[in-house]
């Protein structure tokens, strides 16, 4: 089912993108204001789209992370310790998973999106929106593992680095 979602947001990406090209092909030929209220609209629903295609992507392969994250964040701003300290086990084992799999991970989401967008650019600028994306509940979870409850779990020696994650993914922006 999570496929078939996919599917449906990268097709609609795709169309909209079809549908914007022929609008600035329209716009240049008719004189027609460019940042008109249907192409902000359009514009909107379009990265709405490009969104939730970009968490379809992520979740195969980091649900566990992202749920994790989800859960735990409003339980620190709640200050409710005794919650947290449910996750305990829960996070030693995401971290290790995490550190044995991100690469692969990464390298599956960049083949995957640039072998499903056809238009080189729109394939580079929705890859990066996910590894920004990927980035951003990577430093969640750093942020959530620093809490005093999980600092007994001896994972900091498990955690990635961010710099070098941010190096690794530097090396699949598409050059064209």
């Amino acid at each position: 089912m999570k496929r078939e979602a996919a599917h449906t947001h990268k097709f609609i990406v795709c169309v909209e993108t079809i549908v914007e090209s022929v609008g600035e092909i329209y716009v240049e030929e008719e004189k027609v204001v460019p940042e008109s209220k249907e192409r902000t609209s359009f514009w909107e629903l379009q990265q709405t789209k490009i969104a939730a295609y970009v968490e379809e992507v992520l979740s195969p392969h980091f649900s566990p992370l992202i749920q994790f994250v989800n859960e735990c964040e409003p339980l620190i701003e709640q200050n409710h310790s005794q919650l947290l300290a449910r996750y305990t086990v829960k996070v030693v084992q995401i971290v290790r998973t995490f550190s044995a799999e991100w690469r692969r991970s990464v390298e599956a989401i960049n083949n995957e999106i640039l072998h499903s967008f056809t238009n080189l650019k729109n394939a580079a600028n929705i890859l990066q929106l996910a590894f920004t994306q990927f980035i951003n509940y990577y430093q969640r979870l750093d942020k959530v593992t620093s809490h005093q409850v999980f600092r007994q779990c001896q994972i900091s020696g498990d955690l990635v680095s961010y710099q070098h994650i941010a190096e690794t993914i530097k090396k699949y922006k598409p050059i064209f």
